[in-house]
């Protein structure tokens, strides 16, 4: 789940040939002086660089937008995202992070998608999850309990699957049966669903209870309003 994205590309990915000419042409504003407050600046990598800068780095507000594609966004502190920020990278690999950075790495409360769709929700640290979490699978199933970087995991986990039927055990036997979870087909599907109960007629009302719970109900209203 780890996302271990830089904002640095290699120089060669930018140029994209050896010809001086498509440099400049692929970052015309590179070699422009980088700005003291509001402005754009494209780096060497060919990285653009939008909003408040000081000694030519984002202070505050601020978005980079790699190459790749890969968006930096939040706010930033001598052009690392520190504070709430968001990470995404674009299509075919989708992946994001979204919450709190230090110093460049996700740490704190934070949301996660990884390349498989799965969504971690819950705290992190030094860029991996770390502490009490939840995971969330496409089929919906939900994996809970206290995760741990390299571990995956410590104590027991509270496994959710998408039938509603729930199991508890440690990480990597719950995160197994999650994974392969497969929702049953044929005359097992339909004998595992349980039938719509029919419903129940409707009992006569006496109209004295009746009456007596309207008056009721009436001094509760009433009571409301002296109070007010």
């Amino acid at each position: 789940m780890k996302l271990a994205w830089s904002a640095c590309l290699c120089a060669a990915a930018c140029i994209g040939a050896a010809d001086a000419r498509a440099q400049d042409t692929q970052c015309v504003e590179q070699n422009a002086k980088p700005p003291d407050g509001a402005g754009i600046r494209i780096t060497t990598d060919c990285a653009r660089e939008e909003g408040t800068f000081r000694g030519g780095r984002l202070w505050g507000r601020g978005k980079i937008t790699a190459r790749d594609g890969t968006v930096y966004e939040g706010d930033f502190i001598d052009g690392r995202l520190w504070g709430y920020g968001k990470v995404a990278r674009a299509a075919p690999d989708v992946r994001w992070h979204e919450g709190l950075y230090y110093n460049g790495i996700a740490t704190g409360v934070g949301r996660r998608r990884d390349e498989n769709g799965a969504i971690y929700n819950g705290f992190f640290y030094n860029g991996a999850p770390y502490g009490a979490g939840v995971l969330t699978f496409p089929h919906g199933g939900k994996l809970i309990g206290e995760f741990r970087p390299g571990l995956g995991g410590v104590g027991e986990f509270v496994a959710t699957f998408p039938d509603g039927t729930r199991q508890t055990g440690e990480y990597r036997p719950m995160l197994g049966q999650l994974v392969m979870y497969r929702p049953p087909e044929g005359p097992e599907a339909q004998t595992s669903t349980p039938a719509a109960k029919a419903p129940e007629p409707a009992k006569p009302v006496d109209p004295a209870t009746k009456a007596k719970a309207d008056v009721e109900k009436a001094v509760d209203v009433l009571r409301g309003l002296l109070k007010r």
